[in-house]
């Protein structure tokens, strides 16, 4: 994570480009969890077709799906929207108040 210190500084470009930064990387974090959920449904149709009845191994995959998901949220989320292009300018406009940027 940035400094306080080093925020500051920043020129509005650099700050638009922390926005965007921020705002990839929380869509990353969607497409992350839908691909969890895929996956996890996928081993859950597999075991019904192939093994029902015996042991649930799907629960090892989603447990790991999961802990990925909390450790990759965790690194990402502050707040919690997905809507990128309004999400650029909020965080923008955000971290422009916060850090008193006159510019």
């Amino acid at each position: 994570m940035e400094k306080t210190s080093e925020l500051h500084t920043m020129t509005e470009q650099e700050l638009m480009k922390l926005a965007r930064k921020r705002v990839e990387a929380r869509s990353g974090f969607t497409v992350h969890l839908i691909a969890g959920i895929g996956a996890s449904i996928l081993s859950v149709i597999i075991y019904l077709l192939t093994s029902l009845g015996g042991y649930f191994w799907p629960m090892w995959v989603m447990i790991a799906l999961g802990l990925s998901l909390v450790a990759h949220g965790a690194a990402v989320f502050p707040s919690s929207r997905f809507n990128r292009k309004d999400k650029v300018k909020a965080e923008y406009d955000r971290l422009r108040q916060k850090y008193s940027f006159t510019g």
